[in-house]
C-alpha cells in the first residue's frame, strides 16, 4: 500500500485508493495521534539514516525535504497532526518518543518474531542462523531490548558494517539505472501474478467514514 501511494503519487486515482484503504484499516482501532506520528517518522527517517551509513551515495537536500515534504502531505491525508516542521526537529521528536515509549512486552517479542521469521523464510535454510545475526547487527540497542533480542557482539556488527561499505562502493562503481525500479511492480512471493489494489490490505475493509477515512 505504501509503495503504490509512492510509486503512483498521492494524487492520482491509484494513490488515492490505497490512502483510503489503509486509512479504512487503520479506523478499526484505537490509536493516538503520536503513535501515527512515530511510525509515519520512520518511513522517513530510516531511510536516511541507512543512506548516511550505507548508501553508495548520499541523499541531496533537495531529496531530504521532498521526504519530509511528502511526509506532510501523507500526514494530512491520514489526519495526523503536530508534524514537526524540519527534519531536525523530527529527529529530536523521534528519538525522545523511542526513549519515553519503547518497553519490552511479550507482545513486542511475538510480533518481532513473527516478522523475522517470515523474511528468513525467503533464504536457504542454511543460511538463516547468519541472516538472523545480521539483522540483529543491523538494529540498535533500544530496538534490540524493546523486542527482548540479545546483544550482537562488538565484532560482528563491525563486520556487518564493513559488508555494507563494500556494497556500497561496488554499486557506485556499476552503470547508472536508466529506468527507475517501482516497488509497486516488482515480483513478490505473496502476489508472483501481480497484485490489484483490492488485493492489498484486510479483506472487506468497510467503506469510508469521516475522520481518519476522508481522503
Amino acid at each position: 500500500i505504501l509503495a503504490e501511494m509512492l510509486d503512483s503519487g498521492l494524487d492520482s486515482e491509484r494513490g488515492r485508493e490505497a490512502n483510503r484503504r489503509m486509512n479504512r484499516m487503520h479506523a478499526r482501532y484505537s490509536i493516538k495521534n503520536e503513535d501515527y506520528l512515530y511510525v509515519l517518522s520512520t518511513i522517513v527517517l530510516e531511510p536516511i539514516r541507512w543512506n548516511r551509513r550505507w548508501g553508495w551515495r548520499l541523499y541531496t537536500d533537495r531529496e531530504l525535504e521532498a521526504s519530509l515534504e511528502y511526509m506532510r502531505h501523507l500526514a494530512s491525508r491520514m489526519r495526523i497532526r503536530d508534524v514537526p516542521a524540519s527534519l531536525e526537529e523530527l529527529e529530536r521528536w523521534s528519538r525522545g518518543y523511542e526513549a519515553t515509549r519503547f518497553r519490552h512486552t511479550e507482545s513486542n517479542r511475538r510480533v518481532a518474531d513473527y516478522t523475522l521469521n517470515l523474511y528468513l523464510s525467503w533464504f536457504p535454510r542454511a543460511l538463516r542462523p547468519l541472516v538472523r545475526q545480521a539483522i540483529f547487527a543491523m538494529f540498535d540497542d533500544p530496538l534490540l531490548d524493546a523486542f527482548g533480542y540479545q546483544h550482537p557482539p562488538r565484532w560482528l556488527r563491525g563486520m556487518l558494517d564493513l559488508a555494507m561499505r563494500v556494497r556500497a562502493h561496488a554499486v557506485r562503481l556499476l552503470p547508472r539505472r536508466r529506468t527507475p525500479r517501482l516497488i509497486s511492480q516488482s515480483r513478490t512471493r505473496t502476489y508472483p501474478g501481480g497484485h490489484a489494489l483490492t488485493d492489498l490490505g484486510v479483506p472487506g475493509a468497510e467503506p469510508p467514514m469521516e475522520g481518519r477515512l476522508s481522503v
